[in-house]
């Protein structure tokens, strides 16, 4: 079935357009990317896009990496302003989460 529209009049007298008939589509299932941590990069905050090596702060439901960069004995600062909501949470290395609230969605 596709759009279809018809004329009607508005109480100024215009005429308006009206979809009447419309069209769903079935979506297909879409993977989320893995977002990586770059350690030592940035100023620690998750919402900064820089800090991510893809640009981009992770949305819900998309897996989280952090990095194995930081030097053994060290652990890097990561403080979130808001909680979030990830897939999977992997740290490879030693990080401090301040402020943290994480909520995973994956099962493992």
């Amino acid at each position: 079935m596709r759009g279809r529209t018809n004329k009607l009049k508005s109480r100024d007298g215009g005429l308006q357009r009206a979809v009447t008939d419309f069209t769903l589509q079935k979506l297909e299932p879409r993977a989320l990317m893995t977002a990586t941590w770059l350690s030592g990069v940035g100023d620690g905050n998750w919402n900064l896009p820089g800090n991510w090596d893809n640009g981009l702060v992770p949305v819900v439901g998309e897996d989280v990496v952090f990095s194995s960069t930081v030097t053994l004995g060290d652990f890097e600062n990561v403080t979130l302003a808001t909680p979030v909501m990830v897939g999977l949470l992997t740290f490879n290395g030693d990080y401090n989460l301040q402020r943290a609230s994480i909520t995973t969605i994956a099962s493992v």
